[in-house]
């Protein structure tokens, strides 16, 4: 050993995640899990397990608007993709199975941490309604939709505020998840063409007949409401208006979402 530095750290590694990295300096090794993990994260990026299906369409448009978030921001995507039925997972929700859909989930986050996967993330927001739950089960830290959208309501101090989306998430107010928000449920007939033409849109993608009726709907809301925005409460409708600006104040809920677990990946 004679010539080396005795005083130089050295990292000595095994390649099954950072609570097998170690730091050694003068005999001593570090514990810390924080330690560890920074550590890791030098060596190897954290790996991010997405579920997608929901519908095909969500999981591509957060693969393509997280590469180009990476590729901005100079850093490597390193991301698994793994597919849930939407049909199972809007079964689950409409029967108020929240156990069922709970158990889904955590099954399908299971096989990306087996995968390698170090944080999950879902590409929609309907299944977010068993979210707390299923942070409690999960095998992965997850990156919640609900926590982004209110943290970014709380940003730009928006209090008054209608949900469009998938109807549970207009008729619980996005699941309870935004206290201190005034959220303004649209009129019973408002519901059901918001409802309707989302399941629409998520069936067979949007036309241009769907972001008039949104768009109708939301100049209305915002006159009669007096609302501050409209929350996109959906990756279909962030889908919907990509190419074409909504025409009222909105909130992209996907974008928000993208945005937080680039986030979280650095």
């Amino acid at each position: 050993m004679s010539g080396l530095d005795q005083s130089r750290p050295e990292v000595t590694t095994q390649p099954t995640g950072p609570q097998h990295c170690e730091f050694h300096n003068s005999g001593n090794v570090t514990r810390n899990p924080a330690t560890r993990e920074a550590l890791w994260k030098l060596i190897k990026p954290l790996t991010l397990g997405l579920i997608g299906g929901l519908s095909l369409g969500a999981g591509i448009y957060y693969y393509r608007e997280l590469a180009k978030a990476s590729e901005a921001q100079g850093q490597p995507l390193s991301m698994l993709l793994t597919h849930a039925d939407v049909r199972t997972v809007l079964a689950h929700i409409d029967a108020g199975e929240i156990n069922e859909l709970t158990a889904y989930l955590r099954d399908l986050i299971e096989s990306l941490r087996l995968a390698g996967c170090d944080v999950a993330a879902i590409a929609a927001v309907a299944p977010h309604i068993c979210i707390t739950q299923l942070a409690a089960l999960s095998p992965l830290p997850i990156v919640s939709i609900l926590e982004a959208i209110r943290d970014e309501l709380e940003r730009r101090q928006l209090r008054r505020v209608a949900l469009f989306g998938h109807r549970h998430v207009i008729e619980t107010d996005l699941y309870g998840a935004l206290p201190g928000v005034d959220v303004v449920r649209p009129r019973p007939d408002e519901t059901a063409a918001i409802a309707r033409t989302y399941a629409a849109v998520v069936s067979r993608g949007g036309v241009s007949e769907d972001r008039a009726l949104f768009r109708d709907i939301a100049e209305e809301l915002c006159r009669r409401e007096r609302l501050d925005a409209i929350v996109l409460a959906g990756t279909d409708l962030s889908i919907l208006f990509e190419s074409e600006e909504p025409g009222f104040p909105a909130i992209d809920c996907s974008q928000i979402h993208i945005r937080a677990i680039t986030q979280r990946l650095a």
